[in-house]
C-alpha cells in the first residue's frame, strides 16, 4: 500500500498571533520585547510568531522606506469611504475643523504658506517705511 502524500494545513494564527502581526504592522518601529508587552505576552512567543508568519526585521525596514506610500493609500481608502450621509450627520465643528484640516493641508502639498505670512511681511514692511504705531505693531484691535 503506497503511503500517503503529506499535506500541509495552514492554520489560522491564534487571536495572540494575530494581534502580534498587527501589532507589527501599525508599529514597524517597535521592537519584539515593545510588542510583547503591548500583546501581553512574552518575548520569546513574539519571535516565534514573527518567524512562522516570515516577518524580519528586512520586512520592516521596506515598510520604513515605503510609509510615505502606505499612508496615503490608507488616507485615500479612509476619505474614500466618507458619504455625503457622513458629512450631513457630522456637527458643525466636524465639519470646518475638517475643512481647515484639508484646507492646510492642500496648501502644504501644493507648496503654499499655511500660516498668515503674507500679513507679516506687510507688518513688517510698514514698520520698515515708520507707518504703522506700536498698537498696530502689537496686532492691538480697537
Amino acid at each position: 500500500m503506497p503511503a500517503k502524500p503529506k499535506t500541509t494545513t495552514t492554520k489560522q494564527p491564534t487571536a495572540k498571533q494575530q494581534k502580534i502581526v498587527e501589532t507589527h504592522q501599525a508599529h514597524p518601529d517597535l521592537n519584539k520585547s515593545e510588542i510583547a508587552a503591548l500583546c501581553d505576552t512574552d518575548h520569546s512567543y513574539v519571535v516565534r510568531t514573527m518567524q512562522k508568519y516570515g516577518i524580519t526585521q528586512q520586512d520592516t525596514e521596506g515598510y520604513k522606506r515605503g510609509r510615505a506610500n502606505v499612508l496615503a493609500g490608507l488616507q485615500h481608502k479612509i476619505l474614500s469611504t466618507i458619504t455625503d450621509t457622513d458629512i450631513k450627520t457630522a456637527s458643525l465643528l466636524q465639519r470646518v475643523t475638517a475643512a481647515g484640516i484639508l484646507y492646510d493641508k492642500e496648501r502644504l502639498e501644493t507648496g503654499k504658506s499655511t500660516g498668515n505670512i503674507s500679513l507679516l511681511i506687510g507688518q513688517i514692511e510698514e514698520l520698515q517705511r515708520g507707518n504703522v504705531t506700536q498698537d498696530d505693531s502689537q496686532g492691538v484691535d480697537s
